[in-house]
């Protein structure tokens, strides 16, 4: 993969990494620990407009395919 260098570089070299599609993390004993908890602010929704649905019940662990090549455990 070609991100993988890039990867492996970062992972050495940051503190703490900010990412443009999650919260900040950094890396502690290969392990990722995200610096403060998820929050979501959906703006310009009506609650009560019938079109729009808010599902609360759990849902499973989404992994998204090819992850596994980046996993922290190949970087130890």
């Amino acid at each position: 993969m070609e991100a993988t260098p890039s990867i492996d570089r970062l992972v050495e070299q940051a503190d703490i990494t900010y990412p443009g599609h999650d919260r900040a993390f950094h890396v502690v004993n290969g392990e990722i620990e995200y610096l403060e908890e998820m929050k979501m602010t959906a703006a310009g929704m009506d609650p009560d407009d019938p079109n729009i649905t808010f599902d609360f019940s759990p849902r499973p662990i989404w992994i998204m395919p090819g992850i596994e090549d980046q996993t922290l455990k190949r970087l130890r």
